[in-house]
């Protein structure tokens, strides 16, 4: 949440950044199922952190310094993330498996599946291909923002970037070959997460190689047609769990302009600054804030108030597309 609404995270304090530092886990009797869980939450707290200086640094384009912070944070959490314990991890708790088939249109990406030791390291490791594609989204922001600086700095090469961005969706993609026709809904649950922010990976290799597209080759041309084709997958993939769950699917446009946000690009004007949930008359309700920084001014949600609340009933009829139509003022949906 933190990340999409431009804040810091709750836990980004000296507490909890202690408590999952590395060098302190080290000299703990923790298992290394632990001691992954624990280190992957001590950058994952500090992803707002660096989507905050990122979007600091385009706002203010007089500061030198801001896009050099907002470096120093991408550097320092490229590092932890690249540790051999991750790798040696997710080494001895996963195998391949082509036990299911999988769609034909992708079938040349995703040869084969993964399999999970259990079901706990299933969570621990999809999170760490999610935390891969988060932190490589907000790094590109980064290198097309602030060529300069990231020039001089010590984040990865372009193609080292590409790579493993894509390399960590691929994975995603393969946890969903290994789930079989009859998944239990708590898996389905759990994997929507992951599998909707890995289209970002795919959504950022398109737009790189349309970038390049003057200088394509026979490579260039098979990795736009496999990331167009991945991206196309997992938007009906993550549409078909939304679906079994009785909740409204996520429109494509919308979602891109969210996982664009939530890699420091600006927030959408229809994203809430804060999102709850209540009851009305016995009803459940979603309460959406809005304060001064959304809707680029938009009248119809400033007049002259600080934050304004709205509720909105059935919420899980109501998607992102529906709430950003309503802010441009195209329909409107079922609110008190």
């Amino acid at each position: 949440m933190a990340m999409s609404h431009g804040r810091l995270s709750i836990y980004d304090n000296d507490f909890y950044l202690t408590q999952t530092h590395p060098q302190t886990l080290t000299n703990r009797g923790v298992t290394d199922r632990q001691r992954t869980a624990r280190e992957m939450m001590h950058i994952f707290i500090q992803c707002p952190r660096l989507i905050v200086a990122i979007r600091h640094a385009l706002h203010d384009p007089s500061n030198l310094a801001a896009p050099l912070s907002a470096v120093s944070i991408a550097e320092n959490l490229w590092v932890l993330t690249q540790r051999v314990h991750f790798f040696k991890f997710i080494e001895a708790s996963t195998t391949k498996d082509t036990t299911y088939a999988i769609d034909e249109s992708i079938a040349d990406v995703l040869m084969h599946g993964v399999r999970f030791s259990t079901a706990q390291d299933m969570v621990i490791i999809t999170r760490y291909w999610l935390l891969q594609v988060m932190l490589c989204g907000t790094i590109d922001t980064i290198y097309r923002r602030f060529p300069t600086e990231y020039a001089c700095s010590l984040l990865p090469d372009l193609e080292t970037l590409r790579r493993t961005d894509i390399g960590a969706a691929v994975q995603l993609g393969r946890t969903v070959r290994s789930l079989g026709t009859s998944p239990s809904p708590l898996t389905v649950v759990r994997m929507h997460g992951p599998l909707s922010g890995s289209i970002g990976a795919w959504h950022r290799e398109i737009r790189h190689l349309n970038s390049h597209c003057s200088t394509f080759n026979l490579i260039d041309t098979e990795r736009l047609f496999a990331a167009e084709r991945m991206k196309k997958w997992l938007v009906q993939t993550c549409d078909i769990i939304m679906k079994s769950l009785n909740i409204s699917p996520v429109d494509e446009s919308a979602w891109l302009e969210a996982l664009d946000s939530m890699a420091g690009e600006e927030i959408p004007d229809w994203i809430p600054t804060r999102v709850s949930f209540g009851t009305e008359d016995g009803d459940m309700v979603m309460k959406l804030e809005y304060s001064e920084r959304t809707a680029n001014g938009d009248l119809c949600l400033h007049s002259g108030e600080t934050t304004r609340v709205f509720s909105v009933r059935e919420p899980a009829k109501f998607g992102p597309q529906h709430l950003r139509d309503w802010v441009r003022g195209v329909g409107g949906p079922n609110t008190s």
